[in-house]
């Protein structure tokens, strides 16, 4: 049988492996890494046909996908959805793969049925997306062709397009409009609110793939 997407794990434990054969092999193409080493060379050789998704563990045999991920070059490369099931809970650990753009982040022993909910509205969500690119938008811009937004919705639409592929996560957009103010949680949730209202107009919009996390993108032309 031949399915349309395709995911990507990378992961050395047979535990794991087991569960991902058993939930995902039946609902996707899918292909295995053991080593951060099998996954860079197939990332270089199919560079034409990438995965929809990648799926990745932290401690590989061979070292650290925190520091793939830290690495310029391999962040060329990584141009895809990710996210990370790691045993890794650390509060550091997750900030900096939302930071570099993680959709998610489970850690292990994971629930397989919400696993493969969020995979599929990720996927779902990626081909909703599929008309839109992400684009740096100059600040002298937006001030002068984005006239309906309020000041904070400007400094929220700055913030995005300086951003790594237009990419925010809720704990950075809070530190950098608010500089360590203490604000109520929906705060920023209504602001966010009406900036994604206004930006179709302009050709734009925000969208969160998953909780926590939103991408800026503008409207293909055609």
């Amino acid at each position: 049988m031949k399915f349309e997407k395709k995911i990507w794990i990378l992961e050395d434990d047979h535990g794991c492996l087991f569960v991902y054969q058993d939930i995902l092999d039946i609902r996707y193409s899918t292909r295995y890494f053991k080593t951060l080493d099998e996954f860079k060379t197939a990332l270089e050789e199919s560079a034409e046909d990438l995965p929809d998704l990648v799926i990745a563990d932290l401690k590989l045999p061979d070292g650290s996908f925190l520091t793939f991920l830290s690495s310029d070059d391999n962040k060329r490369l990584l141009d895809m959805p990710f996210l990370v099931i790691s045993s890794v809970n650390d509060i550091d650990a997750l900030r900096f793969c939302f930071e570099e753009g993680a959709l998610d982040y489970f850690t292990k022993p994971f629930n397989k049925n919400e696993l493969v909910v969020k995979i599929e509205r990720m996927l779902e969500n990626a081909s909703r997306q599929e008309h839109y690119d992400t684009i740096k938008i100059p600040q002298s811009v937006i001030l002068e062709h984005f006239t309906e937004l309020t000041k904070k919705e400007h400094q929220i639409l700055n913030l995005f397009s300086n951003s790594l592929n237009n990419t925010m996560v809720r704990e950075s957009l809070v530190r950098e409009i608010w500089k360590g103010t203490s604000v109520h949680n929906k705060t920023l949730d209504v602001h966010l609110y009406n900036l994604k209202k206004k930006l179709p107009k302009y050709g734009f919009q925000i969208v969160s793939p998953e909780s926590g996390v939103w991408i800026l993108l503008r409207k293909k032309d055609g």
